[in-house]
């Protein structure tokens, strides 16, 4: 492996068949330096969620889940 490579990693809850994304931390690794950068990404942060239909914390980003 020699290319750059991103990793998301997502701590969460479970709320009846829900989750919420308590943790998110995006962790870039370059094999060729042996560098690793992380990027905490703050669980109150508004995006837009694709099929939500607007914008929304992200760590609600897990309650509709995928069919």
């Amino acid at each position: 492996m020699t290319e750059p490579f991103s990793i998301l990693l997502i701590g969460t809850d479970v709320i009846t068949d829900s989750y919420n994304a308590d943790t998110l931390m995006l962790v870039t690794v370059n094999p060729k330096t042996l560098k690793a950068t992380m990027l905490s990404i703050p669980r109150d942060t508004y995006t837009t969620i694709a099929c939500t239909g607007g914008k929304h914390k992200i760590n609600a980003s897990g309650w509709n889940g995928d069919k």
